[in-house]
């Protein structure tokens, strides 16, 4: 039978949009409340102990231990900073991004993250950045951004290098700089971050600002797609089917796609639909690679129409 033109598709996009502020426990918060106790805990926190206060902070918001209460948890919170807890600070940035027992403000949430930031929590320093990046409770500023991305880079912070290999490829706040790019999400990719991961694939698959590696493109999208990168195991499944970097095994190819499909990418809808349309590893059926391809089409897929034009006539 006459195999069908359409080639699989293949996401080969950079991550390119910065990383938005995430909440994220200090390495302080140990013990949960459970363990000792409401009472112990808020004997401690009233006796002044920081630590406390914020572990019985965060128990308030998510109501372990304790009876769910925001309110107390602000409270609690607001003592923890106002004693110069950089930890409590950044938290508290957190409780006005998102609401917690306070009005949202972004503009007071810059301030509390910033304190924290400047004592070197690299998570504020972080979060700081992304709202210069984005022009959230401050003037939007790249250069800025860049800046404290700079310096929560420096100090290890793996979302951050994500980022500054992004500005760096982009001129975003700086000079495009692409060796320096490269250098940064391989900092960011080594610590386990799945975008900067898929980024490296792409860029070993296509050869930009690196000589093209196969090898080690597969390298990278195996690392992200093992985290459950969708992008990554829709790549990964396609050099499978190649042979691009790996030995060609069209029962992997078949097992990294589906999965990919199911974690949602659209891409791997429509390389469904090709694998059902032509018989690659699974038994052909036109009506499920129709509904594949549709599925691709709702989602946005370039191609996707086209093929469902062919197929229809």
């Amino acid at each position: 039978m006459k195999r069908n033109v359409w080639l699989l598709s293949v996401i080969l996009g950079i991550a390119g949009s910065c990383v938005h502020a995430q909440e994220v426990r200090p390495a302080t918060v140990v013990s949960a409340p459970q363990d000792r106790g409401s009472a112990e805990l808020i004997e401690k926190a009233r006796a002044g102990d920081v630590n406390t206060q914020i572990e019985l902070a965060l128990a308030y918001k998510d109501g372990m231990g304790v009876e769910q209460n925001n309110g107390l948890a602000f409270e609690w919170m607001m003592k923890a900073a106002l004693s110069g807890d950089p930890n409590a600070q950044k938290f508290l940035g957190f409780f006005y991004m998102q609401g917690v027992g306070v009005a949202s403000s972004m503009s007071d949430a810059a301030v509390w993250l910033r304190k924290s930031a400047l004592q070197g929590d690299h998570e504020a320093q972080h979060n700081y950045a992304s709202m210069f990046s984005l022009g959230q409770g401050v003037q939007r500023d790249l250069a800025e951004a860049f800046r404290w991305y700079r310096l929560a880079a420096d100090g290890g912070h793996a979302a951050s290098q994500n980022n500054l290999g992004i500005a760096y490829m982009e001129g975003l706040g700086t000079a495009v700089n692409l060796a320096e790019s490269v250098r940064w999400f391989t900092r960011a990719a080594e610590q386990g971050l799945p975008e900067a991961q898929h980024t490296l694939g792409a860029l070993y698959t296509e050869g930009r600002f690196v000589t093209r590696d196969p090898v080690k493109a597969v390298f990278w999208f195996r690392k992200a797609a093992s985290q459950g990168d969708a992008n990554s195991q829709n790549n990964l499944g396609v050099a499978y089917l190649h042979g691009e970097g790996l030995p060609r095994d069209i029962a992997s190819c078949v097992y990294w796609i589906t999965l990919a499909a199911q974690n949602g990418d659209v891409d791997a809808f429509f390389n469904m639909g090709i694998l059902y349309l032509d018989g690659i590893g699974v038994t052909a059926d036109r009506t499920r690679a129709i509904s594949w391809f549709e599925k691709a089409l709702a989602g946005g897929h370039p191609r996707a129409a086209r093929v469902l034009q062919d197929l229809r006539k």
